[in-house]
């Protein structure tokens, strides 16, 4: 997820997988960037080469000058040295790479890494590229973070869609008695995502939540605030 807004800037580091998997070969890997809005639309697509054994910083906040909105998702695929191998194992690449963020003005970057096998692009299309390959259930799905928001003064969720669908999810909040104080629900576009951003007051405090939708294991982005810091972490 990218995040642009007056407060974060966003990096992420890109490798080259051929240097780790075919070690012995010299090769300029060439990395496709597909970056979502929140509305779901693809607003970029750039092809960025990257040597063997490179890392390199991705500055997500010059590729986004042009969104229409302050975060979305994107995703990276990879040319590698030798697809077939990979073909003759039933096996596929899939970029988990690290992500981070720092406030503006801040020297400290938050890192967190990728958490979804959700889409894969086909080079050889010339028509629709970008395909889901996450799953969705016709029962709905229950998933609770395994960590408690009592400890911070407020917090943002963001639900990235990885399927072609509108979702519908509902948030819970609990408090410290396991009760829930509130229901929001929301309809996430195809592709597109949602931010949940909640207080922590006295009349509304958040112990847990719950998340339940047809998406199966889907997991928010969370960003928790303190008095001088901040927290990011996949859940």
């Amino acid at each position: 997820m990218w995040r642009k807004d007056d407060t974060f800037e966003t990096v992420f580091n890109l490798t080259n997988p051929s240097s780790t998997i075919f070690h012995r070969q010299d090769f300029t890997g060439k990395s496709k960037f597909v970056l979502f809005d929140a509305d779901g639309n693809v607003f970029l697509e750039e092809d960025i080469s990257v040597l063997p054994n490179e890392v390199k910083k991705i500055y997500l906040n010059d590729l986004t000058k042009k969104a229409s909105t302050d975060y979305g998702g994107f995703s990276v695929f990879h040319t590698i040295f030798d697809y077939q191998e990979f073909y003759d194992n039933f096996s596929w690449i899939t970029e988990r790479g690290y992500i981070s963020y720092r406030k503006k003005g801040e020297s400290i970057w938050k890192h967190m890494h990728g958490n979804l096998d959700s889409l894969a692009y086909d080079f050889g299309s010339k028509q629709k590229n970008v395909y889901s390959i996450h799953s969705s259930s016709i029962h709905n799905q229950v998933y609770s973070p395994q960590l408690l928001f009592s400890d911070c003064s407020n917090f943002d969720l963001f639900l990235l869609n990885p399927t072609p669908r509108i979702q519908k999810v509902s948030l819970f909040l609990f408090d410290n008695q396991n009760v829930v104080k509130n229901e929001i629900v929301r309809n996430v576009a195809p592709f597109g995502g949602s931010i949940f951003s909640l207080e922590n007051t006295a009349s509304q405090a958040c112990s847990k939540i719950e998340l339940r939708s047809k998406v199966i294991f889907w997991r928010p982005i969370i960003f928790k605030y303190y008095a001088d810091s901040f927290d990011v972490l996949h859940s």
